[in-house]
């Protein structure tokens, strides 16, 4: 296996999650299996650091870890329909794919609280002593329609339910 490719007369490094997924390849990797951190690390052939490592190259270690590993993600869900999902402590699991459905709207759910939440802290917190009239308006049309958009997010299953019917025209039970 090489680490290099070449473009024409120029070689150039291969890419680190590129490397990865040749050893993922390698070792017959599939869905259910888990994926420590160590062994990804050692995939894309980057130092981990430990705790003896000064803060200047555990810091640029790690930068480089995460646009590998954020590389390797996205491939391996667009070519090979595998999501990763975070395993406490250890490292990524590859989902199921009858997880799958499941763990994206466990995962949507919690990024959009996290967003409203976000949101609603911003637009709370405005100093509205330093805003004319039309700003202030404005804020509170904002909030108005943030509340809006969390209540029909987080509103009574049924009303979800007759949102999916009327968008899909099927129930969340017909899948």
């Amino acid at each position: 296996m090489s680490d290099q490719s070449t473009n024409g007369d120029i070689v150039t490094p291969e890419k680190p999650w590129r490397i990865a997924l040749k050893k993922f390849d390698d070792e017959d990797k599939t869905y259910g299996d888990v994926l420590p951190k160590r062994w990804l690390y050692d995939a894309f052939g980057i130092q981990m650091p430990v705790e003896q490592t000064s803060k200047k190259v555990a810091d640029a270690a790690e930068l480089a870890y995460l646009g590998a590993f954020q590389a390797f993600k996205e491939e391996l869900l667009a070519e090979r329909s595998m999501a990763l999902k975070t395993v406490h402590r250890v490292g990524y699991k590859i989902v199921m794919p009858d997880e799958q459905t499941e763990f994206a709207n466990t995962n949507f759910e919690r990024q959009m609280k996290k967003a409203f939440s976000e949101a609603q802290d911003v637009l709370f917190n405005v100093n509205h002593s330093m805003l004319t009239a039309d700003q202030s308006r404005q804020n509170t049309d904002a909030m108005t329609h943030l509340a809006g958009l969390r209540a029909l997010m987080s509103g009574p299953k049924r009303i979800q339910e007759e949102a999916l019917k009327k968008l899909t025209g099927r129930t969340k039970d017909e899948g």
